[in-house]
Parts: structure tokens; C-alpha cells; sequence
């Protein structure tokens, strides 16, 4: 694979090494001019002293998040100009509006845009103050999400009378009027109405993983009204899948064997599954570790869920009010014989069995045959902490196929690293 200093050599640029702060300035223009024409992509450059005899007589010494003798500097996102042609709205399985914009194709770092997010129902409406027709700007935030960042105002004296447009007064979804306008996030409280996500997300890889239970099987399944609950796919016999359009005996049978397979699933897939707001997979992850048994995630006080690592008083009161609000589900689930596998109780002297026991460990790029959710949890357990975000506080970078550009920010960090084969060879064996 051809490199940055290919590339840059092509270009005419010559050698990536600056003699100067004067040198290092015009490189990073330089690299960022043929930043579109590499083969792969980049987001920004690290600049580092290269002889340590210079950080020593300069004195940065490597401190808090990054080494005093590097530094990351971070090109713009890639911005184009394009029409928004309309607006949808979206609910989410916990009931957030989120307003997305219909867009004129536009390529944007290499990518086709036609959908890009509108942040919430306050930046469309106050902020952006989006009109049909808009001329607007669109960036992909991280080099990944599209997204509107503003509107050519100037430009509406040219396109004519453009119409406002209007947030909805009614949930999309369900119809109820009785929306939280209260935050800048739109809310429809209605139980009903993110069953389908909600199902959705339960069964998919992230958290049950059920196979055979896709989107499409459980909207039949919502449309005839046989599952109005999480609980109600533990209560389906084959019978009550077969008799649905489309489907035939195998494939229930096969479904039914899945969901009665689902149980007993580990406490971290479970918790991710019920989707308490504010908890994403690595959060669940973080209580599963921290209390071990679903009784006690239930029985946690706020205090007890403000000593997990990244709940702060913003998070903690919402975990807590989510737990509590699905308190029934939980019941009914556990009565169904659908309760999560408890993790083995910890003894003082297991705290460091691991071989990974207190690092601090990234992985990038394909490790085998493990999902990107796989790997993180194969960290786990080997006792390490799984991060997606690489810093000089990172103890260990995992490489598989593909793995970018961190490993060369890893090499300027000095963070270790370890081949994906050595990983895998940790594992137990299954």
C-alpha cells in the first residue's frame, strides 16, 4: 500500500521530516492539499520530536492524555455545498424525533450523501432555521456521520419564496400529540410507539443476537399483534410465526429454537438489550464488570451508580429512572425464564488473573472472525479495559487487517502493540 511519504514524494513535496516549526507549518498544508489523492483515509497528522535527547532538553515529558513530544493536529471535515430537498422525521427505540434532511446527491470525502442528520428539533428549527430549498452546507462529522452544519441564507433571496419548514406536531410514528418538547431532544413517551426499534434492538447483534429474528419477521409480528412486548417473543410458538405471510415451518421452528437458545445470554448483552437511556454497549459492559448479578444492577442506589466508571450526575439519575421504568419487563422476563447468565463472583486475588488485568487496550481492524463487538468483549475477558479511543493512556493497540492510521498514531504515541494472531491466542479455548 502506497504511504503518505508516496504520495507526498509525487506531489513534490519531498521528504515528511521538518527542520523547523516554520517547515512543520507548511508540511501539514502540503499533506492536507494531497490528502484527497491518498489511498486511504486520514483525518489529521502527528507531529513529534524525533531524538529523545531533544524532549529531554526541551522538557516535554509525556504527561496527563498525550506525550509532550507529539502532537495530533486535525485537518477541517470536507464541506460541500448542495439543496435540501425535504426533511423526515425519525424515532429512535427511546423515543427521540430526530429530523433528518433530504438531500440533493453530493459526494462528500469520497462518499454519495443523500441523507444527513439535523442534530434535534432545536438546531433544525432554531438554529439552522431550515427552509425547503435551502442551500445548505453538509460535512460528515469524524469523517463518518453526514451531517447539516448551516444554511446559505444569503442565497433564499435568489431561490424565490422558500417554505419554513414545520416540526411535527404529532409523533410520526404513533400519532400521539403529547410530545416532551421540553429539552432539545423531542420525545414521544408513548410505549407503543418505539416497539418495533425496540424489538429490533433486542434481537440484533449488539445485544441478544438472535438468528432468524430479523426487522421484517417482527414487524409481521407487531402487525397481526402477537408480540406487543419484549417479554411476548418468549411467549411465540412456531405456530403463531408459520401462520404469518411468508413464513413457513422451518424457518419458525428455527426461530423459536433461536429465542428459547437466547436464553440465559450474557448479563452485558442483556442490559444493552433493555435500552436504559444514557447506556450504550460499553456502558453495559461497565455495569455487568461492576456488579456482576442483574440483582444487583437492580438494587443499585444512585450512589452505587455514580462509582462506575463514566456515570457522572448527568447519567446516573437517568440510569437509574431507565432501570426503574423497565422494572416490569424485567419481571415478566425473569417469570419466562428469560433472565441474563450472572457473572462468577470476583475474589481479591482474581483482580489481576487476567493477562490483559488493568491495561488499557484499543482494537482496529478485523481480528479474525470477531465481530467488532466480539473483540471488545474478548478484551474483557482477559481483563482488560476496551477503549475505542486511542491516547497516550492506552496500554496496548490490537492490530488486524486493516488497521489504519492508528497504528501509526500508536508508534508516535508509544503505546505497545500486538499482532491480531497473538490476541486470539489468549483467548480460552470457544
Amino acid at each position: 500500500m502506497r504511504t503518505v511519504a508516496d504520495v507526498a514524494a509525487d506531489a513534490g513535496i519531498g521528504t515528511i521530516r521538518a527542520a523547523s516549526l516554520e517547515d512543520v507549518t507548511d508540511l501539514i498544508g502540503q499533506i492536507g492539499q494531497v490528502r484527497p489523492d491518498l489511498p486511504f483515509d486520514i483525518d489529521g497528522a502527528v507531529i513529534h520530536l524525533q531524538a529523545a535527547a531533544d524532549a529531554d532538553r526541551i522538557g516535554l515529558h509525556a504527561s496527563g492524555r498525550a506525550p509532550g513530544w507529539a502532537v495530533a493536529w486535525k485537518y477541517p471535515a470536507e464541506e460541500r455545498y448542495t439543496t435540501l430537498r425535504a426533511v423526515t422525521v425519525q424515532v429512535g427505540r427511546t423515543g427521540v424525533l430526530t429530523p433528518v434532511a433530504e438531500l440533493e446527491p453530493v459526494v462528500v470525502g469520497g462518499v454519495t450523501v443523500e441523507r444527513a442528520t439535523l442534530h434535534n428539533m432545536a438546531q433544525a428549527c432554531d438554529v439552522l432555521d431550515v427552509h425547503i430549498g435551502d442551500r445548505v452546507v453538509v460535512k460528515r462529522a469524524g469523517d463518518v456521520v453526514p451531517r447539516v452544519e448551516s444554511v446559505d441564507v444569503a442565497a433564499r433571496t435568489d431561490a424565490g419564496d422558500l417554505v419554513k419548514w414545520q416540526p411535527p406536531t404529532a409523533c410520526p410514528t404513533c400519532g400521539n400529540t403529547d410530545l416532551d418538547r421540553s429539552q432539545e431532544r423531542w420525545r414521544c413517551h408513548n410505549p407503543d410507539c418505539a416497539l418495533l426499534p425496540s424489538l429490533v434492538y433486542w434481537c440484533g447483534p449488539a445485544a441478544l443476537d438472535i438468528d432468524g429474528v430479523g426487522a421484517k419477521l417482527l414487524e409481521k409480528l407487531v402487525e397481526a399483534g402477537t408480540v406487543d412486548s419484549i417479554a411476548d417473543l418468549y411467549r411465540l410458538t412456531a405456530p403463531d410465526i408459520a401462520s404469518l405471510d411468508g413464513e413457513g415451518q422451518v424457518s419458525a421452528s428455527n426461530a423459536i429454537a433461536a429465542i428459547e437458545a437466547s436464553k440465559g445470554a450474557p448479563l452485558v448483552r442483556w442490559l444493552t438489550g433493555l435500552g436504559v437511556p444514557l447506556t450504550g454497549r460499553t456502558m453495559c459492559g461497565r455495569l455487568a464488570e461492576t456488579f456482576r448479578t442483574l440483582s444487583a444492577v437492580r438494587n443499585a442506589t444512585l450512589t452505587d451508580l455514580l462509582a462506575v466508571d463514566g456515570i457522572g450526575p448527568g447519567k446516573g439519575p437517568a440510569i437509574e429512572a431507565g432501570l426503574a421504568k423497565r422494572a416490569d419487563l424485567i419481571d415478566q422476563l425473569l417469570e419466562l425464564g428469560a433472565g441474563p447468565a450472572d457473572l462468577p463472583a470476583v475474589e481479591a486475588s482474581d483482580a489481576a488473573a487476567g493477562p490483559l488485568a488493568g491495561k488499557t487496550v484499543v482494537v482496529t481492524g478485523k481480528v479474525g472472525s470477531l465481530s467488532r463487538t466480539e473483540a471488545r468483549e474478548a478484551v474483557q475477558t482477559l481483563g482488560g479495559r476496551s477503549t475505542s479511543s486511542l491516547s497516550a493512556r492506552t496500554d496496548l493497540l490490537v492490530v488486524g487487517d486493516g488497521g489504519g492510521s492508528k497504528v501509526t498514531k500508536a508508534e508516535a504515541l508509544g503505546v505497545a502493540t500486538m499482532p491480531a494472531e497473538e490476541f486470539l491466542a489468549l483467548l480460552p479455548a470457544g
